[in-house]
């Protein structure tokens, strides 16, 4: 037992375990302490923001902590709200991970659909916004988020919990006032963060959630998706543009290097779907758009492919497709760039 809260107090208190469980050992090392009260601190604001726009959104802050001198990672305390204390009268908190354990066939909701877009509203859309609009990285899994539900089951809030995990994406925030190490600490760079968000939300948390909700019925699994996937893409266009993780001196770096083991070689980036003016500057030999290349390149060389089959990895040309955030972020990524369409 890790956490426990204390009624009197009516808050909760985590405390420091000297034991590996999954793939860390649990004990509340010395930037989670500090960090947990800076973060506290900071976050108070953004979260007031995103709740104006998604008013289903609690989280628990962790503004304090105890600790021994001799010992303070091993002995340390931190102290966090309550989930009873944010929750509206009538909203019960229940842990994410059990939803997902203990929802039997039997007790699927009614309206599977709407339980679900209820779900994915509450939960998900704030995640994104916290991402895209305020450089802020929760790590959602089922663990680390409590689903406030209504005296029908229905889901009506979502609580953010666990500080631990929760970062800021370099050079969104001021951090000029904190010590070199803890600012290290408290920071992702955008391809990291954007990576743990998809993890965390969609891999670990989300997915588990459908497959409680439509059990063996594919269909209704595939109809669960689709309508994520219109709430998300509503968030995507209320939050006006994608954005698209890129490395630029990685690319350079890769690009030169490229260069260097095949000499002579014309070297081309293919661009699709690539607003940014950075990206399209000639970058170590030219950028041509992606289509053009296709037509006026590839297919005189490959006459009897089809040009839906012919991509720029036939030949040796570099290419880069920035068609979404996900697969951006697997082989990329340390500064967001918003693309404007």
């Amino acid at each position: 037992m890790r956490t426990v809260y204390v009624p009197d107090a009516r808050v909760c208190l985590k405390f420091s375990l000297d034991v590996r469980i999954t793939n860390c050992v649990r004990r509340n090392v010395w930037y989670e302490l500090a960090g947990a009260v800076e973060l506290s601190a900071r976050l108070g604001p953004v979260f007031e923001r995103v709740a104006a726009a998604h008013p289903a959104t609690r989280w628990l802050p962790e503004p304090g902590y105890r600790t021994a001198a001799r010992h303070p990672e091993g002995l340390g305390v931190i102290v966090r709200r309550s989930p009873w204390e944010v929750c509206d009268p009538g909203v019960t908190p229940v842990l994410a991970a059990a939803l997902a354990l203990g929802m039997r066939p039997a007790e699927t909701p009614a309206e599977p659909v709407v339980w679900w877009r209820s779900y994915v509203a509450k939960v998900a859309l704030p995640v994104l916004e916290l991402f895209f609009a305020h450089g802020v990285v929760l790590e959602p899994h089922l663990q680390n988020v409590l689903v406030g539900l209504d005296g029908d089951g229905m889901p009506a809030q979502a609580v953010f919990r666990d500080l631990e995990g929760a970062k800021l994406v370099a050079g969104r925030h001021d951090l000029s006032g904190l010590r070199p190490e803890m600012a290290a600490a408290l920071t992702y760079d955008a391809g990291h963060g954007w990576a743990r968000v998809v993890y965390c939300l969609l891999v670990n948390h989300l997915t588990e959630i459908a497959a409680a909700v439509a059990g063996r019925d594919v269909a209704l699994l595939r109809a669960l998706w689709e309508a994520a996937r219109e709430l998300i893409a509503g968030q995507a266009a209320a939050l006006t543009a994608p954005a698209y993780v890129y490395d630029l001196p990685g690319l350079d770096a890769h690009a030169a290097a490229v260069r260097r083991a095949l000499a002579g070689v014309e070297l081309y980036y293919a661009v699709k779907a690539n607003p940014d003016a950075e990206l399209r500057l000639p970058r170590h030999g030219g950028v041509r758009d992606g289509r053009r290349l296709r037509l006026e390149y590839l297919t005189p060389r490959l006459p009897h492919a089809p040009e839906a089959g012919v991509s720029s990895s036939s030949l040796l040309t570099l290419s880069t497709s920035a068609t979404s955030p996900a697969s951006s972020s697997r082989s990329t990524g340390r500064t967001v760039r918003p693309a404007r369409t």
